[in-house]
């Protein structure tokens, strides 16, 4: 079966059985959030926004300030965990059902999670990111979502 062109339309597609691919969604916008939260918060410690981040905080002084800069470190880093380990997972589950649909496209499950992994480990998401990206894009090319 040839991979389909701009011209089919998206209900003569075959049909994917995987929503495993919010998950890799998810995961160059949770980067691109916790970028912009870890940029904003040094800010506001070095820079003293606002008068003074400690004002902000109330009148606890340095232990209220730190204990309300954890909550938000605290809440990334668990969600941030679990990404990471269920990337590479929901990768290659997502390859794997777009693999048997025989849409044309036959993304190998296994590199991809590989290359995953790999990314994880070596760059810290920053290989991730292009990755994801690349596979969604060539996701929505040959099966119309997302």
């Amino acid at each position: 079966m040839a991979a389909p062109d701009s011209t089919t339309r998206l209900a003569d597609r075959p049909r994917v059985d995987s929503n495993w691919w919010y998950v890799v969604a998810v995961t160059p916008l949770f980067s691109l959030l916790l970028f912009l939260v870890t940029g904003w918060m040094v800010a506001a410690v070095l820079l003293g926004f606002g008068g003074g981040l400690m004002p902000m905080m109330g009148h606890g002084g340095i232990p209220a300030g730190i204990f309300t800069l954890l909550i938000p470190v605290f809440l990334f880093g668990t969600v941030g965990t679990v990404l990471t380990a269920v990337f590479p997972i929901s990768l290659y589950l997502d390859a794997k059902a777009v693999r048997a649909a025989d849409i044309g496209w036959d993304p190998d499950p296994v590199l991809y999670a590989l290359v995953a992994v790999v990314g994880i480990v070596s760059t810290a998401f920053a290989l991730g990111i292009p990755l994801s990206l690349y596979y969604l894009y060539q996701r929505h090319r040959h099966v119309g979502t997302p």
